[in-house]
């Protein structure tokens, strides 16, 4: 009979620790089932958000029928990590604002970042909602956690950029691809942030590259990470620097306290400036002089002696 006893005092311990480690997980080694996968979507767009109400029926769409909602544009997100889509449409009590969402389920938080930095507008302004945002006349884009999240407006003119802060509020699901973010350095005003998937600048072997723009006394700075292991990295460099030889790019071998650090004088992208270290590889762009680098990379985890 203790036993039972036991086991009734147990049980709301361990329910709720796991809640708590349910909060924290790794996206890409959740395998989802098709019954798992829309009861997440429906639980991420609610019935009703601020003064607007759900009409018309719920969409689901997952890897094997997402083309017939976006025909040929559909292995473009099947390829950078798609998992599934929830679209629902709201109004106001009198029809006379609506709007529309679709929740974008990627395998990543930075994959979802990538898809956001493909499709966002020319004419589109960064906005602080979830991880990086951006309004413009039509809508609302932003991602939080492993979603993307596109609102558009159907009818009248509804507060997007309020109801895109409510909904990103919602969403606490935490994506620990996105920890890269905490290790950019707190300096000046951000702009905003990206991930790019393949080829960032245009240049082969800057892949997986997280990138983020400031404002510094009116002068911008984007600063860039890779992280891998050190294996990688310096594999990495060597590709990087045959093909600087190859293409005639001029590149000079420069030091900061003894420390490598390379000046590449891009004739497509300028000026910029690459630093490796043993877990990552670090670059610069725009205006900045090597002492300002410096600065900036004492504020940085570099994780070990340079390469």
């Amino acid at each position: 009979m203790w036993w039972r006893i036991l086991l009734v005092l147990l049980l709301p311990a361990i329910l709720i620790a796991l809640y708590l480690e349910g909060q924290h997980y790794e996206p890409q080694l959740i395998r989802f089932s098709p019954a798992s996968l829309e009861a997440e979507l429906k639980a991420l767009l609610p019935d009703s958000i601020k003064d607007f109400y759900t009409r018309g029926s719920v969409r689901i769409y997952r890897k094997e029928n997402l083309y017939e909602y976006i025909n040929g544009h559909a292995e473009y997100f099947i390829s950078a990590g798609f998992r599934g889509l929830i679209i629902r449409e709201y109004t106001d009590k009198n029809n006379t604002r609506q709007f529309i969402i679709e929740a974008y389920r990627m395998n990543r938080g930075l994959e979802a970042l990538g898809v956001l930095v493909d499709e966002v507008s020319p004419n589109a302004v960064p906005v602080s909602i979830g991880v990086s945002g951006y309004v413009t006349p039509e809508g609302v884009s932003f991602v939080k956690g492993p979603y993307y999240i596109k609102m558009r407006k159907l009818k009248g003119a509804p507060a997007l950029k309020k109801i895109a802060l409510a909904l990103s509020g919602r969403i606490r699901v935490i994506d620990s691809s996105l920890d890269i973010l905490k290790e950019l350095p707190a300096i000046g005003t951000i702009i905003r942030t990206e991930y790019h998937r393949e080829a960032f600048m245009g240049i082969p072997y800057l892949n997986e590259i997280v990138a983020r723009k400031y404002s510094i006394d009116k002068r911008e700075l984007t600063l860039f990470l890779k992280r891998a292991d050190r294996k990688k990295i310096k594999d990495t460099m060597k590709k990087l620097i045959i093909y600087f030889k190859e293409n005639d790019i001029p590149f000079t071998l420069n030091s900061i306290d003894g420390n490598k650090i390379y000046t590449i004088d891009d004739p497509y992208e300028g000026r910029w400036y690459l630093f490796p270290a043993p877990r990552s590889l670090i670059g610069f762009s725009g205006s900045v002089s090597i002492d300002e680098i410096k600065e900036i990379l004492n504020k940085m985890p570099l994780q070990g002696e340079v390469l």
